[in-house]
């Protein structure tokens, strides 16, 4: 069960983060927001983090 929560909760992050990518990558094209395109490299790679935890996670389930 414990795994399960952490799925969800890193899931969860990762919706997060994703939300966050599509507002900064408005506002760094459109608003042409410096410190929105350094936010969206963070991001992503947070992304790829939560995306690498998930995949860890769900590996040792099986």
């Amino acid at each position: 069960m414990g795994r399960l929560r952490r799925v969800l909760r890193l899931t969860a992050r990762h919706n997060e983060l994703e939300r966050g990518l599509v507002v900064n990558a408005f506002r760094a094209l459109v608003l042409d927001d410096f410190d929105a395109s350094f936010a969206e490299e963070e991001m992503r790679t947070s992304l790829r983090e939560v995306s690498d935890e998930i995949l860890l996670v769900g590996s040792r389930s099986g």
